[in-house]
């Protein structure tokens, strides 16, 4: 197949995520996959750089063997008018596509250039799948964009012919919404990079850790986070002997949150009990999970956080390791309770004294972290997850071309697995 994926952050920046994993996967599978992007921390150089030109190039973001063809389409670099400029760069570059590479599906992420998409995918006859993996909404720029953003991803959810739902929570959103079709394409993981008993000798030695247990959080660090007050809490955890590792940045707000979060450590004076890492290398993350002895997720309840999980979830659960997080529908309509390793909490005093339990419980910690490693391996790698995907697609096209029913391939894809 010849696959479009549509999206509205810098897709070479951007820390690896959803999007490049599929991507590149489908490209191991021999797939041909193009995308679309749009640079979301764009910065002028002097007072005259005020249109960002257009480029394509080859980029891979996890596997050098199966790089995507990447379109930045160009953009006025004003504010407000960056993204108002797209609508016609992004416009002439998706009608491009279609017509030059006879595009057979398009997989959308974005909000801003919706209504081009689905427009121009209708003229070419071309179907289109909607991945919901977050509430678009709230992620907008400015909050008084947020009620149009609201509108136009329940347009794009009820005019997609698929919504692929990041979790059952999420599809059930999108039939209330009014979706034609819904699947399930939640995260994956490689669960061979992603693995225990990697040698993190090294590692601890550079971090200064010497015999201290390890809480870790992996993860982009934003306002939606909950960073801050888990800082709160943690500060108030009585034992020593433990760090709590941070691995991650901003990169959308420059380091700000960061920033804000070393400012937090240094109020409550546990600046000595927290290390920063920074932005690591997708490479060297297994080795600072393997780091950890409890691994935490402190996304608080909100709608932000209601239907979705993270990533790192499923990547603390591939190395072996028990994740201490709130009670989030979404997460649980993948990860039952008692069914991968999880131990779910209702506030951050609970987060904290439940890290403490299993910080003194060995053995406990060992139960959960090889229940959630086999929960992963048997429904969550990416090879489980991009079969799944694909065979989406190609009921979406073959729905197109006349051949066998599109929903009957959707639904065989929820169907056959009790998740994928």
């Amino acid at each position: 197949m010849r696959i479009l994926f549509v999206d509205e952050k810098d897709w070479a920046k951007k820390v690896p995520y959803t999007i490049h994993y599929l991507a590149e996967h489908l490209v191991k599978r021999g797939h041909q996959v193009w995308a679309i992007d749009f640079d979301d921390t764009w910065r002028r150089t002097h007072a005259l750089d005020l249109y960002a030109r257009g480029r394509q190039r080859q980029v891979a973001k996890i596997d050098p063997r199966a790089a995507v063809e990447l379109i930045s389409p160009g953009f006025v670099k004003l504010p407000a008018l960056s993204r108002i400029s797209t609508l016609a760069t992004h416009s002439w570059a998706i009608a491009g596509l279609l017509r030059r590479a006879k595009i057979d599906c398009i997989v959308t992420y974005s909000i801003t250039n919706a209504a081009a998409t689905l427009a121009l995918a209708k003229l070419a006859n071309v179907p289109v799948a909607f991945h919901s993996i977050d509430m678009l909404a709230p992620l907008v720029p400015h909050r008084a964009l947020e009620w149009p953003a609201e509108l136009i991803e329940r347009e794009l959810i009820r005019r997609a012919d698929c919504v692929l739902a990041l979790t059952p929570v999420f599809g059930e959103r999108a039939r209330m919404l009014g979706a034609r079709q819904v699947a399930i394409i939640p995260n994956g993981v490689n669960v061979d990079a992603l693995r225990p008993g990697l040698d993190t000798e090294q590692l601890r030695e550079e971090l200064g850790l010497g015999n201290n247990k390890v809480v870790l959080f992996v993860g982009t660090i934003t306002k939606h986070v909950g960073l801050d007050l888990f800082l709160h809490h943690f500060a108030r955890m009585p034992r020593d002997g433990v760090k709590l590792v941070i691995v991650g940045d901003d990169i959308v707000t420059g380091g700000r949150e960061l920033r804000r979060a070393q400012a937090v450590c240094r109020e409550l004076g546990i600046a000595d009990r927290v290390i920063f890492t920074g932005l690591q290398p997708a490479e060297r993350v297994p080795l600072y999970i393997n780091l950890a002895d409890v691994c935490v997720s402190p996304f608080p309840p909100a709608t932000f956080s209601r239907y979705n999980i993270t990533m790192k979830v499923f990547e603390y659960m591939a190395c072996g390791k028990p994740t201490v997080m709130f009670n989030l529908a979404g997460t649980q309509s993948l990860v039952p309770p008692g069914s991968g390793g999880m131990v779910y909490v209702e506030s951050y005093a609970q987060m904290c004294a439940a890290i403490d339990r299993l910080l003194q419980d060995a053995p406990e910690r060992a139960r959960l972290g090889a229940a959630g490693r086999a929960l992963v391996v048997e429904r969550f790698s990416w090879y489980h997850v991009t079969r799944n995907l694909e065979r989406v697609l190609l009921g979406l096209r073959a729905g197109r071309s006349g051949g066998r029913d599109a929903r009957a391939i959707t639904q065989s894809s929820i169907d056959q697995e009790a998740v994928l």
